[in-house]
This record gives structure tokens, C-alpha cells and sequence, in this order.
């Protein structure tokens, strides 16, 4: 297909948008930082920390998974959340492929997220993220729906 035409499998780059993994090895390497496995206890919440600038957290930056709640570490979306507590993000796409790893800190959960949705100009992109904050409220054993994806769908139809 003509418009997926810059998806490419494999393409050997490196880094920023083409290390391949699988959810177990993700969710194996979020553990491990945490119980400080890779990094020191030190070096991980120097990294989890939300960076200063001028004396105000760096939020403008990166907008987070909750307006209002976040800001940036070393590499990471920082949120400190009224009800879920510490949350540390990343996420990323490349051509083709979209990829987040949540983590509840406080809380002991995480939410990984690996698809294949393009992103292109089309409303259905808001998918991963609004499925994102519906796997969160099950997470956490709140009601959730499906009303957003149905309306979504409707109105791209």
C-alpha cells in the first residue's frame, strides 16, 4: 500500500526508534532497574527524578500520560499523581510501530504497550493512548468503557 510505504521491517537502525524487544524482555528489564539490578539506587532515582530548571520541574518539555501532573527526568516522562502515585513513562513510534512502557512505581504495576498503528493524520491514532488510560483504570479495578473507541470509530468511518 501506497501510504505505508515508509514502513520498513528491520532496518538496521540503531537506538532512537529501532531497538526490537517483546514485552516479557521489557517487562524483565523494568524490573530489573527497579530493584536495582542494572543501576544503583542512586543512579535510578537520579534518573527518575523530575529535572529543574530555574527551580521549576521541566513539564513543558514532554507532555505526560495525565495533563498537570508531569515532568522529565533523565529520559523518562515523570508523573506524580494524585492517585496512582509516581508514574515513569517513555514511549516512542517509529514508521509504522508505536511502543510505551508505564510504570506505577509506587505501585508495583506496569503497562506496556507494543503495535503496529501508524501514525498518520488520522483521528484513530488517539487508539494506543486512549487504550493506554483504559488499561490503567482495570489496573487499578475502576470501571472503565468503550464508549471513546466507539465514537472514535464512528466518526472515521
Amino acid at each position: 500500500m501506497e501510504e505505508h510505504k515508509y514502513v520498513y521491517f528491520l532496518d538496521g537502525v540503531k537506538g532512537d526508534g529501532g531497538i526490537k524487544s517483546t514485552v516479557d524482555d521489557l517487562l524483565k528489564w523494568e524490573r530489573a532497574i527497579y530493584n536495582n539490578e542494572l543501576v544503583s539506587e542512586q543512579t535510578k532515582e537520579s534518573i527518575i527524578d523530575p529535572v529543574f530548571i530555574k527551580g521549576e520541574a521541566a513539564n513543558g518539555y514532554c507532555p505526560c500520560l495525565h495533563e498537570d501532573f508531569g515532568g522529565y527526568g533523565l529520559g523518562w516522562k515523570i508523573e506524580n499523581h494524585p492517585q496512582y502515585k509516581k508514574i515513569i513513562l517513555h514511549e516512542g513510534y517509529w514508521a509504522g510501530y508505536y511502543s510505551g512502557l508505564i510504570s506505577y512505581k509506587d505501585r508495583n504495576k506496569a503497562i506496556i504497550m507494543l503495535n503496529n498503528l501508524d501514525f498518520t493524520d488520522n483521528e484513530l491514532n488517539k487508539i494506543p493512548y486512549l487504550l493506554t488510560l483504559t488499561l490503567e483504570k482495570i489496573l487499578f479495578g475502576e470501571k472503565a468503557g468503550v464508549q471513546v473507541f466507539e465514537q472514535l470509530i464512528i466518526s472515521n468511518r
